[in-house]
């Protein structure tokens, strides 16, 4: 279109663009990985912190900044009350009861304000300590950990629910947008959401972090 002539050299010649995936891709954590890294934690915070990704399918931000609150025996993980990233992102997770187990006997909840008590100081610190965990379990076992990720769990708590469920349904607890799923246009306009009891089953349906199962 004549903007750039033919005499000047590309500005953005050996700039990499983020949004083109150049890296190992991320994939799905795979149950027995998540198993076996919630078996292999070094501390409570880091059994937690794996417990709340698989269980709740939140990002490692919403782990660090979600707050617990308990409604008349509802236990939910209330993520972005504040606003989030999108409208979408607003929403409150049954606490799985196994995950309620660990909460309780991590004894990092502070009950009076719903808050956890991480000893890092913000998301990035937390989650620098989960990749030099992670890092370390998966050299033990001579595989390869650069494609999995905390995100790992996000792609696994989608799956699990996408698969039992619909992916209508399952963008309710995973925070994604509605319009935009695969979902009719029939489906997203005369769909009213689910309820509490609803969200409860699917929450419970996840597989256990339990090697004995």
């Amino acid at each position: 279109m004549g903007y750039v002539v033919d005499d000047k050299s590309n500005p953005f010649k050996g700039q990499q663009i983020r949004s083109i995936q150049t890296s190992t891709p991320r994939n799905t954590m795979p149950l027995h990985y998540a198993v076996a890294l919630f078996d292999e934690a070094t501390d409570k915070q880091l059994a937690l912190l794996i417990a709340i990704g698989h269980y709740t399918g939140v990002r490692l931000s919403e782990a660090y900044s979600g707050v617990i609150k308990i409604n008349g025996g509802q236990v939910s993980l209330c993520i972005a009350d504040d606003g989030g990233k999108t409208k979408a992102a607003t929403r409150q997770i049954p606490v799985h009861d196994h995950l309620w187990e660990v909460l309780q006997g991590s004894g990092m909840l502070d009950l009076e304000s719903g808050k956890i008590r991480w000893t890092a100081p913000n998301s990035d610190a937390l989650g620098k300590r989960f990749g030099h965990f992670k890092r370390r379990y998966f050299a033990s076992i001579g595989v390869d950990d650069r494609p999995y990720m905390f995100h790992s769990f996000r792609h696994a708590f989608s799956t699990y629910l996408v698969n039992s469920f619909s992916e209508l349904k399952a963008s309710e607890l995973t925070g994604h947008d509605r319009g935009s799923s695969s979902a009719t246009e029939l489906g997203r306009t005369y769909y009213k959401g689910l309820d509490w009891e609803e969200k409860k089953m699917m929450i419970q349906s996840l597989p256990l972090l339990d090697s004995q199962t």
